[in-house]
């Protein structure tokens, strides 16, 4: 059986979340390619950056309690397929997401594994965490935000200003 490459497993939703992780991308400092690169989340425009592409929609409706629940079910069914497939096929080193809650599950998986975890607070949250930042604060070994005015809630985060 052939040894399997180290590879970072990159967590994003749509929207902000995957642009915030485009600009991460292009802006890794020279030689961060060591590692194969796999995504979990949404669809990403730039398969020139990534391995493999594991879609995971996030579980969110913000008009019915009911479809929020089946939506919810629905993706933890479907995200514990995908870290399964993906922690089985790669040797995943550590997870880096710039959220939203999709992050949770692959992050949990891996800090259990004794793997690391990085995560983004959304540029969006100035003034009040995200839940999923609130979550992810305890589970991440790096946790970053992009606005100081959010600092109270992170006492341990590092401010590195915006992507």
């Amino acid at each position: 059986m052939s040894k399997k490459i180290d590879t970072v497993l990159y967590v994003c939703g749509k929207g902000g979340h995957m642009a915030q992780m485009k600009r991460l991308l292009a802006n890794m400092p020279q030689g961060f390619d060591q590692h194969q690169k796999v995504l979990m989340g949404s669809s990403f425009n730039n398969s020139t950056w990534f391995t493999e592409h594991f879609p995971c929609n996030e579980a969110r409706d913000k008009h019915s309690r009911l479809k929020s629940v089946m939506m919810m079910t629905a993706y933890v069914f479907m995200a514990t397929i995908q870290v399964i497939r993906i922690f089985s096929k790669y040797n995943v080193v550590g997870v880096v997401s710039t959220g939203p809650g999709i992050a949770v599950l692959p992050s949990l998986y891996a800090r259990l594994l004794g793997k690391p975890v990085v995560y983004f607070e959304s540029w969006s949250r100035v003034y009040k965490p995200a839940m999923a930042g609130k979550v992810m604060y305890k589970i991440a070994n790096v946790f970053f935000i992009q606005h100081k005015t959010i600092a109270a809630y992170y006492p341990n985060a590092i401010y590195a200003g915006r992507l």
